[in-house]
């Protein structure tokens, strides 16, 4: 782990002495998958289909994935009590036939769900989306999903690892109809585009523009570069990097640079000092 750093900064009243945190750049996880599309080529898995990038990240209890399909993904339900996991998806990239599942379309019995998962019609039955990039969607625990192909997706979630296939395509994989039924939402809802209160992690996205440069002060967080490169805790980062951060620490976008801050929900609120850089855009913060 890195150690804390300290920093001589001039001032009025004589120099101020203050502490830094540090970042930590994290090791992305390759993971094939059936629907996955063939990475970039200096990528360690050989030129497997690789559909996860997958960051995990213990000392806040997320997990964090970068999602590259080209191929539908299997339907799916979290469970919303032991175990429950929700999610967050940043859509990063789309193609033509792009499309997220969200939801039903309108309110059905679990007997209708179970017969729609059996005969393959259960797609037909949800309630399809078009992403744009720069949307994103919040699932709640309990939500029927599934990611459609021409996608590359930001996924946040915590580090349960549950997971209920009601529908998976005709592959030879397991299905779970029981549990994913019982854990299921049967109603129809509004779709939603950032955690709610039970969710165990905050979203922060904030944008940095050419040579602009913000000071994060965060107790414990994620920092997912969507895109963009530049320096923080005098490291150089990346798009499609993941980096753990605490305390506070200095960053230099030397690219336009999108950022998302993955907090855990009982973290300290990250602050971002403004001062002095003019071309930031100001952050969102949602939670």
């Amino acid at each position: 782990m890195l150690q804390p750093k300290f920093h001589d900064r001039g001032g009025a009243g004589g120099d101020v002495r203050f502490r830094l945190g540090y970042a930590e750049l994290l090791t992305p996880h390759y993971v094939s998958k059936p629907w996955g599309r063939r990475p970039l080529s200096d990528d360690p898995s050989g030129g497997q289909l690789i559909g996860e990038i997958v960051y995990r990240v213990p000392d806040v209890g997320l997990t964090i994935k970068w999602l590259q399909t080209s191929k539908p993904l299997s339907v799916q339900v979290h469970p919303q009590g032991a175990g429950r996991k929700d999610e967050w998806w940043y859509v990063v990239e789309t193609q033509a036939e792009a499309y997220i599942d969200l939801g039903l379309k309108e309110p059905l019995a679990r007997t209708k769900i179970a017969e729609a998962a059996r005969n393959g019609s259960l797609p037909s039955l949800l309630n399809r989306i078009t992403p744009v990039v720069g949307c994103s969607y919040f699932i709640r625990a309990g939500t029927i999903h599934a990611l459609g192909p021409g996608l590359t997706v930001l996924e946040v979630q915590g580090m349960s690892d549950v997971t209920y296939r009601l529908f998976d395509y005709g592959r030879d994989r397991a299905l779970h109809l029981a549990e994913a039924l019982f854990e299921a939402r049967t109603e129809t809802g509004s779709v939603e585009v950032m955690p709610d209160g039970l969710a165990s992690f905050t979203i922060t996205r904030f944008d940095v523009e050419i040579d602009s440069r913000v000071t994060v002060i965060s107790d414990r967080a994620c920092l997912a570069i969507v895109s963009g490169e530049g320096i923080v805790d005098n490291q150089a980062f990346a798009a499609d990097q993941c980096w753990f951060a605490h305390g506070p620490m200095s960053l230099h976008a030397k690219k336009q640079t999108c950022i998302i801050l993955v907090e855990p929900r009982n973290a300290s609120q990250t602050r971002l000092n403004l001062a002095g850089a003019s071309k930031l855009t100001r952050p969102s913060r949602f939670a």
